[in-house]
């Protein structure tokens, strides 16, 4: 009878180390699905028109008061494209960008675009070498999607005359203007450029993005005009 009952503990024992271990694979698989789903929602898909009738698309991001995204998003030499658009992750339809509300950094690869905000992002410029990070972005206008990596450099930028990110990252065309998230759901750059090979071909698996203290001086100069 003793040892039907040693027999019986042991067994609620391990029914209950299963049971613990199921809820926290659960609730930990749940609690990062809930997470990138609110991500999604501060992060908008930009679609641009050329002169010429052509489409390009690209990423930006919500923060207060506004939506970031990059200069060459929505600017050539200069100049704006003939028509910029925006959609949210669960809109069809997209929404014009009125130009006069758009500012952009001539010393740096940045836009913002003045407007109401929800679900905005927060941005954070304290990251290490190593750190585990993620991206959404509208890689070639197929739709926002997740993209996963780390921080592997921060260099130095003769382009931009500033510090930039070197994510070991797969990205594409339309990742650009896209947030760089950490684990711990901050901003600490945005996607900017990619770097070619001798070749004149675009490198797989590197990618640049300016930092989120830099964002933070543009932003500065942008509240102050």
């Amino acid at each position: 009878m003793k040892d039907k009952r040693i027999v019986f503990i042991l067994c609620m024992n391990i029914i209950e180390i299963f049971a613990i271990v199921f809820f926290v694979i659960f609730a930990v698989k749940n609690r990062y699905t809930i997470s990138y789903e609110d991500y999604f929602m501060g992060v908008v898909e930009i679609k641009i028109e050329t002169t010429d009738g052509k489409n390009g698309y690209a990423t930006g991001f919500k923060i207060e008061n506004g939506i970031l995204t990059n200069k060459h998003v929505i600017q050539k030499n200069n100049n704006y494209y003939k028509s910029i658009e925006y959609r949210n992750a669960n809109e069809t339809g997209y929404n014009v960008i009125n130009k006069e509300n758009i500012i952009v950094d001539d010393s740096s690869d940045l836009a913002f675009i003045n407007m109401e905000t929800n679900n905005c992002l927060k941005l954070t410029d304290s990251f290490t070498l190593g750190d585990s990070i993620f991206t959404i972005g509208n890689p070639n206008g197929c739709g926002l999607g997740l993209s996963f990596g780390y921080v592997s450099a921060y260099n130095y930028s003769e382009n931009f005359e500033m510090n930039v990110i070197r994510l070991d990252c797969s990205l594409n065309n339309g990742n650009s203007g896209g947030p760089v998230i950490n684990k711990n759901g901050c901003v600490i750059g945005i996607v900017s450029f990619k770097i070619n090979d001798l070749q004149g071909n675009a490198l797989d698996g590197i990618a640049y993005a300016i930092p989120s203290n830099e964002i933070m001086r543009f932003l500065q100069k942008c509240f102050r005009a």
